[in-house]
C-alpha cells in the first residue's frame, strides 16, 4: 500500500494544518518538528516506509535538500508555507504554495484543501500576535502551557491530538475541563515568567537602535515578552535560549524593524517582525550582540 507524510511546524499553525489535511488524507502518517530539528525528522520519518505516494510539508521554510530528497522518493511534494522563502527550488513534481503575505500556513492549507473551520481564524490571530478573542488567548496559553509541561513529549501528544481537534469547536475545545484546570496551572506559570523578565531584561545600545535583550537557559514565550515590552522604548528584542549545545535566538520588531534581516544573518527566517535562528555553538551574548551590530 502507497504511503502518504505530513510533516509539519509543532506549535498551533502547524496542528490545526496538519489536521485539515488529515480530513482529506486519512492515512497518513504525521510527524510535527521545529527547524533545528526538521531534517532529523525527515530522514526518520521516510526511513520507516516502503511505498512512497506523497509528502506535505506545513508551516516550514524550504530546505533544498529536504525538496530534493522528496522529490526523487515521492510522487508528488506539497510544500505550503507563509514564512520568507528566498530560494525556492524548480523541480518537477514539486508543488509549492509560499505566501508571507497569508496570516497562517493553515489559512493556506484550507485554501488548497477548500474546507473551512473556526480553528483558522483562531490561527490567524495567534500566529499575527493578534489575538482580538478571548477564545484565542486561552489557545494561544493553552499550547504554550502543553510545550512547558510535555517537554520532549510534547510532539507525540500533538500527534494524538492532531485527529480529534478539528471535532470540537474552539469554543468547546476551551470549555473542556482539562484545559480549564490547565489554564489555573498556566496563570501561575505566567506570573512567573513575566517576574523573570521584570529582573533579567537589559537595553542596550546598538547604533541608536534600543535593543532590549533576555538571556535564559528556561522557555520564556516570545509572545509573553512582547506584552511586557511593548511598552518600553526598544526598537526590537532578543531572547537568547541558552542550551547545551547551541543558542536558540528570537527576534520580535516593536517598532518597524525587519528582523527576518537580522535572523537571515544566522542562517535563521521567518517572517519581518517575528523570526528566529539557532546556532549550534555557545556564542556569548557579546558575540550575538556583535553579530547584530554588524547588519544594523
Amino acid at each position: 500500500m502507497e504511503e502518504d507524510i505530513i510533516i509539519s511546524h509543532n506549535d498551533l499553525d502547524g496542528l490545526i494544518s496538519a489536521a485539515v489535511a488529515l480530513k482529506f488524507q486519512k492515512n497518513s502518517k504525521v510527524y510535527f518538528t521545529s527547524n533545528p530539528s526538521f531534517r532529523y525528522t525527515f530522514f526518520k520519518a521516510v526511513s520507516k516506509i516502503q511505498n512512497f505516494n506523497n509528502i506535505y510539508f506545513f508551516d516550514l521554510s524550504i530546505r533544498e535538500e529536504i525538496a530534493k530528497v522528496s522529490s526523487v522518493l515521492f510522487k508528488r511534494v506539497i510544500w505550503i508555507d507563509h514564512h520568507i522563502n528566498e530560494r525556492i527550488p524548480n523541480l518537477q513534481n514539486l508543488e509549492i504554495i509560499i505566501d508571507p503575505n497569508s496570516k497562517s500556513a493553515s489559512n493556506l492549507v484550507a485554501n488548497y484543501f477548500n474546507f473551512y473551520s473556526p480553528w483558522i481564524e483562531i490561527v490567524n490571530e495567534i500566529d499575527t500576535n493578534n489575538c482580538k478573542r478571548e477564545e484565542s488567548k486561552i489557545i494561544r496559553d493553552y499550547f504554550t502551557y502543553l510545550r512547558i509541561k510535555y517537554g520532549k513529549l510534547y510532539n507525540k501528544y500533538l500527534r494524538f491530538l492532531v485527529k480529534k481537534i478539528l471535532d470540537f469547536s474552539p469554543e468547546e475545545f476551551i470549555n473542556r475541563e482539562d484545559v480549564k484546570n490547565s489554564m489555573i496551572e498556566f496563570e501561575k506559570m505566567k506570573k512567573d515568567f513575566e517576574n523573570f523578565i521584570e529582573e533579567n531584561f537589559e537595553i542596550v545600545n546598538i547604533k541608536n537602535f534600543n535593543v532590549g535583550v533576555l538571556e535564559t537557559k528556561n522557555t520564556i514565550p516570545p509572545y509573553i515578552a512582547f506584552e511586557y515590552l511593548k511598552e518600553k522604548n526598544i526598537d526590537f528584542f532578543i531572547i537568547i535560549y541558552r542550551g547545551f549545545n547551541g543558542v536558540k535566538l528570537e527576534f520580535r520588531s516593536i517598532k518597524d524593524i525587519d528582523v527576518h534581516n537580522i535572523a537571515k544573518f544566522f542562517n535563521g527566517g521567518g517572517h519581518s517582525k517575528a523570526s528566529g535562528a539557532y546556532i549550534p555553538q555557545n556564542l556569548t551574548k557579546s558575540q550575538i550582540l556583535s553579530r547584530i551590530e554588524e547588519i544594523l
